[in-house]
């Protein structure tokens, strides 16, 4: 026995190998794979709205010179480990071909149900 879930087996990466770890995009192969891990990529780099919030805080600071630069910089590398770490979460434990998700983008339902 593998697992202590119900299904008797672990959590993390069954999905890599079957259906994949990447959902084609317009081409088959390794080429489809790259363009549908570049349009997510494209879409989500457009919620990072981050260093804006940094920006604002920057009149509170007491010595805004030294302090927001590296500012900027922690905010933008938290960010994209977030992401990157938050997407490979997802990734691992769900397979991008599930019925539930598919559902839930063709009727166009909102939360958790059509989050990946």
């Amino acid at each position: 026995m593998l697992g202590g879930n119900p299904l008797g087996d672990r959590f993390g990466f069954r999905y890599w190998n079957t259906p994949g770890s990447f959902a084609t995009l317009h081409k088959e192969g390794d080429l489809g794979r790259f363009l549908g891990f570049l349009k997510c990529l494209i879409q989500a780099s457009f919620t990072i709205a981050g260093p804006d919030y940094v920006s604002m805080a920057a009149g509170e600071a007491e010595n805004p010179r030294t302090v927001m630069p590296r500012a900027y910089k922690a905010v933008f590398y938290r960010l994209t480990a977030f992401f990157a770490l938050g997407g490979l979460s997802v990734g691992i434990n769900v397979p991008y071909d599930d019925p539930t998700m598919a559902a839930a983008f063709k009727d166009e339902k909102s939360g958790a149900v059509a989050s990946p």
